[in-house]
């Protein structure tokens, strides 16, 4: 920082230089559902560090067998937890008590290259 020289007449004036980068890379972090474990309902939470064009969640059996898509989750930038599940399947049967394994796929463009981002999680059905 520089400053100039003070006189009675004028307070000190300081300049301070700053860099400002660009986010050069789609991050998804901080994934969590809550509550976990659920008997009803759980929220999912994830943040993005700029805004996606489309964000997925996808719920597995511990098989590996898909029972449920959320496809148009919240894609703002920031925190997100828009998205709830109820613990049921795409038949929209309740799911059995046990732990579900969930995906959620983050996409958008950065610096016109498209970027694809997916991070997992646990969660656990009590009925």
């Amino acid at each position: 920082m520089r400053s100039r020289p003070e006189t009675p007449s004028s307070p000190p004036v300081k300049s301070v230089k700053a860099k400002v980068r660009a986010q050069r890379e789609l991050e998804l972090t901080g994934v969590m559902n809550y509550p976990n474990p659920f008997s009803e309902v759980t929220n999912f939470y994830y943040h993005l560090s700029q805004d996606a064009d489309r964000v997925e969640i996808k719920i597995f059996t511990l098989a590996g067998k898909l029972i449920k898509r959320i496809p148009f989750a919240s894609s703002r930038r920031g925190v997100n937890f828009s998205a709830t599940w109820d613990g049921r399947d795409e038949e929209g049967d309740k799911v059995a008590t046990g732990v579900y394994i969930y995906k959620i796929v983050a996409e958008g463009s950065v610096n016109g290259e498209r970027k694809v981002k997916e991070t997992f999680g646990k969660a656990v059905v009590v009925r």
